[in-house]
């Protein structure tokens, strides 16, 4: 249930980010390589969230870690020469 809420709240959050605005966004505030290194301190996040021993707090950071594995997926795909 938690893995799929979290591959949910991921996929909607990536067709933000594939947006438009969401590129524009992007291209404005977080250019590469700092949307790596945001991406790095989130997975970091959420791990180190993990090791609060409360169950909606380790909810979140799955989700968080879903999160920072889709959208990464993405920035390295756009990053690769056509």
């Amino acid at each position: 249930m938690i893995f799929s809420v979290g591959s949910a709240v991921a996929s909607v959050f990536t067709l933000v980010v594939l947006s438009n605005k969401g590129r524009e966004f992007q291209n404005k505030y977080v250019r590469s390589p700092y949307n790596i290194y945001f991406l790095i301190c989130l997975a970091t996040f959420s791990v180190y969230g993990l090791m609060i021993p409360n169950f909606p707090c380790q909810v979140v950071m799955v989700i968080l870690a879903h999160i920072a594995l889709e959208v990464g997926s993405i920035v390295r795909l756009q990053q690769i020469p056509s």
